[in-house]
């Protein structure tokens, strides 16, 4: 049983090019041992050989590592959920495989969370190019007591941070195709306090083959999606209620959903005067919105199935656990 405190979430789909370099920048960390959790969303580009070279190269060097591997595609969401489930780290930090850690962000984080006393540590991410930057050095922390307020105030929804194990209980929204808005908003919503970071701790690249390169409004379409779902399922402040409401409007317009209807909830919401059942009309134009711009459907799986030579240990339905 790993022993580390934080634990790295890697979803894996056909990124086999770029898993050595994630690798190597987790090895490049100074937190101590981490924990590491590949689940490879059935992959076919040899992921899954390249993901094993990389475990041994973890485990050399005093990490503990695991591969999992679903035995069909169920996407970005389930992925995760099924990482957040396995993972036995008190800190869980969610990044993809073609993306890097930047050079002292896990420490850095984990500082931060134990000086502001913090459950969610956000940071920013930014691009990756040739030959690393050089370590993280001057950053600073700006400490709000209601997380999901702050990410409102400052529009902040990717998935660039670390939270304890209790705030990521929710997981992602499955029936939000990619993982990244839900699941933050998720953990958000449960009021911790958060450490909002000036500098940036994910290094990204945008891959050829990419969800984001072939569907282009994936994130922008799961982003309204990931916000109407959390009106529908959460106790918000009527506060942020109000703003996550605009929000949502305000990208869906963006989006070509600027109907008659849409115009008149869009007036009530800036008059503080949302109408009854605003959050199905919310997750129907979202729905709308999926359909126009050809984006993957999200599908919830209690209990995706993995490969049995991959399975370590018994993985409980996601039903009973989230």
């Amino acid at each position: 049983m790993s022993s580390a405190r934080l634990s790295y979430i890697v979803t894996v789909f056909n990124k086999r090019p770029w898993i050595a370099d994630l690798a190597a920048s987790i090895i490049a960390q100074d937190a101590g041992p981490v924990e590491v959790v590949f689940v490879d969303d059935h992959s076919t580009d040899g992921s899954q050989e390249e993901t094993e070279r990389a475990c041994a190269s973890l485990r050399a060097a005093g990490h503990d590592a695991r591969h999992i591997r679903l035995a069909e595609n169920c996407g970005p969401a389930v992925a995760t959920n099924v990482g957040i489930r396995c993972a036995l780290g008190e800190w869980l930090f969610f990044i993809d495989a073609d993306d890097m850690v930047a050079p002292g962000a896990a420490n850095m984080m984990l500082g931060f969370a134990a000086a502001c006393d913090a459950d969610l540590i956000y940071g920013s991410k930014a691009p990756f190019s040739v030959g690393l930057p050089p370590p993280l050095d001057g950053a600073q922390a700006m400490v709000l007591d209601n997380a999901l307020r702050g990410l409102m105030l400052w529009r902040k929804f990717g998935n660039s941070f670390i939270c304890r194990r209790s705030v990521a209980k929710d997981g992602s929204d499955e029936r939000v195709f990619i993982q990244d808005t839900s699941l933050l908003l998720r953990a958000a919503a449960h009021r911790r306090r958060m450490a909002l970071l000036t500098a940036p701790v994910v290094l990204y690249r945008q891959a050829a083959n990419s969800l984001l390169a072939k569907h282009t409004n994936q994130d922008k379409v799961d982003l309204v999606g990931a916000m109407a779902f959390l009106l529908l399922d959460y106790d918000i402040p009527e506060d942020v209620r109000k703003r996550l409401l605009q929000r949502c409007l305000r990208h869906s317009i963006a989006l070509g959903g600027w109907t008659i209807s849409l115009r008149l909830i869009w007036l009530l919401s800036l008059l503080r005067i949302p109408p009854k059942g605003i959050e199905q009309r919310l997750i129907a134009e979202f729905t709308h919105l999926r359909s126009t711009h050809k984006c993957r459907v999200g599908t919830p799986r209690t209990n995706p199935a993995l490969l049995p030579e991959t399975r370590p240990f018994d993985v409980k339905s996601s039903a009973a656990l989230f």
